[in-house]
């Protein structure tokens, strides 16, 4: 932004110091002064710079402090009415049911079953055990020896030699040197090696042989016998029998009841009554309020600063034309 303001005050200030005659340059020489020749005659113009100290307006933020108003909260205690509720005993006549015990005779019936044994003629079947003799048909197993052919398996062991590498240690001398003395010894060390060894293994082989086995083979065979069997013939007969009657007898009596009557009657007591009662309380309130304070405040003021701004001079030097005709030396500043 700074860039871009100083730029534009650099072309405005190159402006406003430019003479006509100088400004004139830009433009088209008329063609009355040197005629066709005039691309001919024009002079030769060299640049060069000159520092100008230049004044600028430039804004800068300033932090001033100024009084403003200003809403702020506070607390303050604010009185408040409630009502807080409170028991109070207070006695009350209520009517109270009491249940009073009396008692009294009341007549009843009863009735009471008499107990009397009576003769009774009865018929009465009972089972007579009776045995008798049943022929009857049975079979018997009779063991018989016969000899028939089996085939059986018996195995044959037959001697093998199997030779194997068995692992065998044997305790060999070895000279070793001690690094401290340096003195030779002999020591004895365990040593493993491999040695073919030979033993005698039985294989069994196996082999069928037929042979004669005896078996026992049963044989039936029917017989003919008797047997006992005992059974039941049913016999009736008559006996006389006790037999106990109940007869019902009719009894009328008195009885004790006791019976619970329902009796009312006025009771004081005591009744608990909540009454509101008013109070007054104090509790904090929030409130807001304008204070004058002093304020930090930024503004943007514009300040006069001084440039250093680089100016181009332009200076012609005289040329003498085709025409006869000499152009003076112009020194013109844009």
């Amino acid at each position: 932004m700074r860039k871009t303001l100083l730029a534009g005050l650099t072309v405005g200030l190159l402006l406003a110091v430019a003479t006509p005659s100088q400004a004139g340059l830009f433009r088209k020489r008329h063609k009355d002064d040197c005629g066709a020749c005039a691309p001919a005659c024009a002079p030769t113009c060299a640049v060069s710079w000159v520092e100008e100290k230049v004044e600028v307006m430039r804004p800068k933020w300033v932090t001033t402090t100024k009084p403003m108003d200003v809403v702020e909260t506070y607390t303050e205690s604010a009185p408040f009415d409630y009502y807080e509720c409170v028991p109070t005993w207070k006695p009350q006549m209520v009517k109270q049911c009491v249940y009073v015990t009396s008692t009294r005779e009341v007549p009843y019936t009863w009735t009471e079953m008499k107990q009397e044994i009576v003769p009774v003629k009865q018929t009465v079947t009972t089972m007579k055990m009776v045995t008798v003799e049943v022929p009857v048909v049975y079979t018997v197993m009779d063991r018989v020896c016969v000899n028939e052919p089996r085939q059986v398996t018996r195995m044959v062991m037959t001697p093998t030699t199997v030779v194997e590498n068995v692992p065998v240690c044997r305790m060999v001398q070895v000279q070793c040197v001690d690094p401290c003395t340096g003195c030779c010894h002999t020591v004895c060390q365990r040593v493993t090696e491999m040695q073919s060894v030979s033993r005698c293994v039985m294989k069994c082989t196996p082999v069928v042989d037929t042979v004669q086995v005896s078996v026992v083979k049963c044989v039936p065979r029917e017989v003919k016998g008797t047997r006992c069997e005992v059974r039941c013939v049913p016999e009736s007969h008559d006996v006389v029998c006790n037999t106990v009657k109940c007869t019902p007898v009719v009894h009328n009596d008195k009885r004790m009841v006791t019976e619970c009557v329902p009796t009312w009657k006025d009771v004081e007591v005591k009744v608990c009554v909540m009454e509101q009662v008013k109070k007054t309380g104090s509790h904090l309130v929030c409130k807001t309020r304008t204070v004058k304070k002093d304020v930090q405040v930024s503004e943007c003021v514009m300040v006069k600063d001084t440039v250093v701004v680089r100016k181009p001079v332009y200076s012609y030097a005289a040329t003498t034309a085709c025409c006869g005709c000499v152009a003076p030396a112009v020194s013109c500043c844009h």
